[in-house]
C-alpha cells in the first residue's frame, strides 16, 4: 500500500508543476521509476529509465543520464541479466565521475562489484567494493553495508581474516537489522573457519536475540543458518543442529 500511495504521489507531483526544469522533472521520474522496480513492474520501470535517459540527452544533462544507467542497471541484477548490468553500470560510474555525483557513482560502483562477483571476478569484485566502502565514508549506514559486502566478498574469495575485520567492522557502525544480521552470520562464519570460538559465541548470541526484536525474516533466517554452519565447523553439534 505505501508503495502504490508514493507511485500516485510522485504521479501528482509531475503533472501538477508543469514549470518545472527537465533536471527536476527526470528526478522525479527516477524516483516513480524505483517505485515501479520495487513493486515488481520491471518492464516498466525499464520504460521510464529508458525515458529518463532520453531527457537526459536531449537536455544534456549527464545527471539524468547517470540516473537512467544506475536504474536500468538495478532492473538488469533483479533479472539475473549480468552483462546488461555490468555494461549500464560501467556507463553509469563513467558519466558520474566525471561529473562528481558521488551518490549516483556508488550505486553504479556496487552494480560492477555484483557484477564481477557473479561471474566469480573476485580480484576486480573487491577493487569495486572497495570504492564502494570509499565513497561511502561518512555516512554511518552506508559505510556498514559497504563493509558488510566487501566482507562478503572476502569471504567467498578465501580471505579469511580479511573478511572477519570487515565483518567486525559493521558491528561497530549504526546500522538496521538488514545490515547487521548478514554481518554476524558472516562474522561467525569466519571467526569459525579461523577457531576464534568466543567470537562465533558472541555472533550466536547476538543472533539469537535478534529473534525478540522486528528483524526481517529472510536476513534472520540467513544468520542462524550461517551460525549453525560455523558452530558445526567448530564440533558443536548439538548447538548447530
Amino acid at each position: 500500500g505505501a508503495l502504490r500511495l508514493a507511485a500516485v504521489m510522485l504521479d501528482d507531483l509531475a503533472s501538477a508543476a508543469p514549470d518545472m526544469s527537465t533536471l527536476e522533472r527526470g528526478r522525479i521520474l527516477s524516483l516513480r521509476a524505483r517505485v515501479d522496480r520495487k513493486l515488481g513492474r520491471l518492464d516498466a520501470a525499464r520504460d521510464r529509465y529508458m525515458h529518463i535517459a532520453a531527457l537526459g540527452k536531449k537536455a544534456r544533462s549527464p545527471e539524468l543520464e547517470a540516473r537512467a544507467e544506475v536504474g536500468l542497471a538495478a532492473v538488469a541484477q533483479l533479472r539475473g541479466n549480468l552483462p546488461d548490468l555490468r555494461s549500464h553500470s560501467e556507463r553509469a560510474a563513467q558519466l558520474s565521475e566525471a561529473n562528481g555525483y558521488r551518490t549516483l557513482a556508488r550505486l553504479a560502483q556496487h552494480g560492477l562489484t555484483m557484477a564481477a562477483a557473479k561471474t566469480g571476478r573476485y580480484e576486480e569484485a573487491l577493487i569495486a567494493g572497495w570504492k564502494v566502502v570509499q565513497l561511502s565514508n561518512g555516512d554511518s549506514m552506508l559505510e556498514a553495508d559497504a563493509l558488510q559486502n566487501l566482507g562478503q566478498l572476502m569471504l567467498e574469495a578465501g580471505h579469511t581474516a580479511l573478511a572477519r575485520a570487515s565483518f567486525a567492522a559493521v558491528m561497530t557502525r549504526s546500522a538496521p537489522p538488514r545490515i547487521l544480521l548478514p554481518a554476524l552470520g558472516g562474522l561467525a562464519l569466519a571467526s569459525a573457519r579461523l577457531g576464534s570460538e568466543a567470537t562465533v559465541e558472541w555472533s550466536v548470541r547476538e543472533t539469537w536475540r535478534a529473534q525478540g526484536s522486528t528483524a526481517p525474516r529472510y536476513e534472520l533466517a540467513a544468520a542462524l543458518l550461517e551460525c549453525a554452519i560455523a558452530l558445526r565447523t567448530l564440533g558443536r553439534l548439538a548447538e548447530s543442529d
